[in-house]
């Protein structure tokens, strides 16, 4: 279904986008002024805002920071290296390994955690009024998918052909 899209909605969506990206950049400014990097910032967070006491595994930080599972391990090595995590075995399972924040970690985090909830509370209107009207975030983002509907058709379109050629070649077989 189309749908009928105007100027305003391209200048909105500008801002928006606009608005977004002046945040991201202020928040990895914030970090690297802290003296950690912005993914460091951000597995922090992953870590300390998921809600099992056991500490997420590597395969749900990959999930909430859109990553393949070897890229958090090397961030996670990075980041245990500076002591900023450390790593748990799971005790019901041996192949899970568990991440925390050390309390290194928890000071650099609430330091910037404490700063972020400010910018939000100055910008947040703003964005708030920008989002208005502009539709809900697809599916995959709130499923904690890591590939996007796009991605996904992609994916599916070979095994399609195949089967395509197949039925072709069945039909041509029962034919003779």
């Amino acid at each position: 279904m189309a749908r009928d899209i105007k100027q305003a909605d391209y200048a909105r969506l500008l801002q928006f986008r606009v608005g977004l990206r002046k945040f991201i950049h202020w928040s990895e400014s914030e970090a690297r002024a802290a003296g950690i990097t912005p993914a460091q910032q951000q597995l922090l967070l992953a870590i300390k805002g998921h809600d099992d006491d056991q500490g997420p595994s590597i395969g749900q930080i990959a999930n909430y920071l859109f990553l393949k599972h070897h890229s958090v391990v090397g961030l996670a090595d990075r980041a245990e290296e500076v002591g900023l995590i450390e790593r748990l075995g799971d005790p019901m399972d041996h192949r899970v390994v568990r991440l925390r924040v050390t309390s290194k970690g928890e000071r650099i985090l609430d330091k910037l955690t404490s700063s972020t909830l400010d910018e939000l509370g100055r910008v947040g209107g703003q964005l708030d009024r920008l989002w208005k009207g502009i539709d809900t975030p697809p599916p995959y983002t709130t499923l904690g998918l890591r590939s996007t509907p796009a991605q996904a058709r992609a994916k599916k379109a070979p095994a399609k052909r195949t089967a395509a050629k197949k039925r072709t070649a069945k039909k041509a077989g029962s034919r003779r």
